[in-house]
């Protein structure tokens, strides 16, 4: 495996922690199914009050996601926003990219640039 690929394949995983935490922040009812496969998915469940009102520093991150957060801060704004449109966000490419402001090819490209400054950190 290549360093680029352990780095998709840790973003991935964040990104699924990510939405499983704004899930449960907006909400969002689950069986106890969905408790265990996210618990699968990410290896923990994003338990919170469920309260739109609820502020992110209330959370209590794992060392792991604290750390690509850490690295994924360090890039533009831009490419942040890249990094969460491709990993965070759901859905067709192409609308991912029309949600950021891009065409697909320069989100694409956008993403590529930011993969590389993340893997020179």
């Amino acid at each position: 495996m290549t360093k680029m690929d352990a780095l998709k394949d840790e973003l991935v995983a964040w990104g699924k922690y990510c939405r499983a935490v704004e899930r449960n922040l907006a909400g969002q009812i689950r069986s106890p199914s969905a408790k265990i496969e996210e618990i699968g998915l990410v290896g923990v469940f994003a338990q919170g009050t469920g309260f739109l009102d609820q502020r992110s520093e209330t959370i209590k991150l794992p060392d792991w996601v604290s750390g690509i957060d850490s690295h994924v801060n360090l890039l533009t704004p831009k490419m942040r926003t890249v990094i969460r449109a491709e990993y965070v966000l759901t859905g067709p490419v192409v609308i991912r990219a029309k949600r950021i402001g891009l065409s697909v090819p320069a989100f694409k490209r956008a993403l590529a640039i930011a993969l590389i400054d993340l893997l020179s950190d």
